[in-house]
């Protein structure tokens, strides 16, 4: 998989914080620690994935070596309806003009219980056309709007639909991100845009406790309802690489927000420590009206 030209957006902030964006698909946020998610718990949580040279043929498929196969996740999502999938923004963008169709796809989704290796060789379903906010800025991405709208070829039918919460503005507790997370913290060199240590993604999807902070004054969720801020319930747990539009889970059953931005450290003139915990999460009762509106059909409230 070519990779694609990261861009940071690095946001001082308190204690040495940074915000910290990116729209590269192999650098997203994904889970450090947490837990294996049982088999079911989230059956609406998808994988957002790269088709760019994947065989067609599902033989073909099952050939691959398993780092091809987990390596073509590159963001999560949330099943809004059997045909419509809800992702960040920034994971989407370098691939589509705001509603673009494609002759031969280059983005797919699948579910296949919730295994990427699995998800690899039964195939994607292809997506045809995105919708994105026409308040988000690719420029920056913690504008608001890091939201987008999936349409898929043919519909996902096993796999159950995400219900939402409307009204309730929180702080939400309990709370639990999910995601197929990679193993370790890393560190960016800003100087030459690098990684370390090496991607090293989970193959079973994976869950941790987070809590809610979104009412504390050195956040900034605290200037902006939309959005919801968190912080590990357990030491070394976090957001990290590859979670990007993934879902942040209210009572088990319930998604208030997907992932859009986390936090890192700077540890040295250029180098920054990411996954340390804290997050930002589009909170999506502040867009049902506009998901349902573009996708012409309800989605579930509780």
């Amino acid at each position: 998989m070519k990779a694609i030209a990261s861009s940071f957006v690095l946001l001082l902030s308190l204690f040495s914080q940074i915000l910290l964006a990116t729209g590269l698909f192999d650098d997203e946020i994904k889970i450090v620690g947490g837990k294996e998610a049982k088999s079911g718990a989230y059956p609406w949580e998808v994988s957002v994935g790269n088709l760019i040279k994947v065989p067609v043929k599902k033989r073909m498929r099952k050939l691959q070596h398993t780092k091809v196969k987990l390596a073509s996740h590159f963001c999560g999502g949330v099943l809004l309806t059997h045909g419509w999938v809800l992702t960040a923004a920034h994971c989407i963008t370098p691939f589509m003009d705001r509603t673009k169709v494609w002759a031969s796809p280059p983005v797919g989704v699948g579910n296949a219980q919730h295994d990427l290796k699995k998800i690899y060789e039964e195939g994607r379903i292809p997506v045809k056309r995105i919708i994105v906010p026409k308040e988000y800025s690719e420029a920056d991405p913690t504008t608001p709007g890091d939201l987008a709208l999936l349409e898929l070829q043919d519909p996902l039918l096993d796999a159950q639909p995400a219900c939402f919460v409307q009204d309730e503005d929180g702080p939400f507790s309990p709370l639990t991100i999910i995601g197929w997370g990679n193993t370790e913290r890393l560190f960016l060199d800003e100087s030459t845009g690098k990684w370390s240590p090496p991607f090293k993604p989970a193959r079973k999807l994976k869950e941790a406790a987070m809590k809610d902070v979104s009412l504390n004054e050195d956040t900034i969720c605290s200037k902006r309802s939309d959005l919801i801020c968190i912080d590990s319930a357990k030491p070394g747990d976090s957001s990290c690489k590859g979670d990007s539009g993934g879902s942040l889970v209210y009572k088990n059953n319930l998604v208030v927000g997907i992932t859009s931005f986390g936090g890192a450290k700077k540890i040295g003139d250029h180098t920054y420590e990411t996954c340390n915990g804290d997050a930002v999460y589009t909170r999506l009762s502040q867009y049902i009206d506009w998901i349902e509106e573009n996708i012409n059909d309800k989605v579930c409230i509780k």
